[in-house]
């Protein structure tokens, strides 16, 4: 499931078994058990645990370090990430 926006005062989407979400809430990089992958656009880092990827989640990662490293802001790197 793909949630664009999720708030503290809502937190049913990190409870689902899959899940893609967007928050502006830095509280959310401190819980890591919400987590597989997080990927912080204030600060310009990707944050995983241990994990396998499939070539398909190792591509939309590249794509995503790349918005960041380009400087490219948040709408952007969701924007393009999920309109194909």
């Amino acid at each position: 499931m793909i949630f664009p926006y999720v708030s503290l005062t809502d937190i049913t989407p990190v409870q689902q078994k899959q899940y893609i979400c967007a928050t502006t809430n830095a509280v959310f990089e401190t819980k890591t058990e919400w987590y597989d992958m997080m990927a912080s656009f204030s600060v310009g880092v990707v944050k995983k645990r241990s994990l396998r990827l499939s070539s398909m989640d190792k591509e939309f990662i590249t794509n995503v370090i790349s918005g960041i490293q380009l400087q490219k802001n948040e709408k952007w790197c969701v924007v393009c990430s999920f309109k194909n």
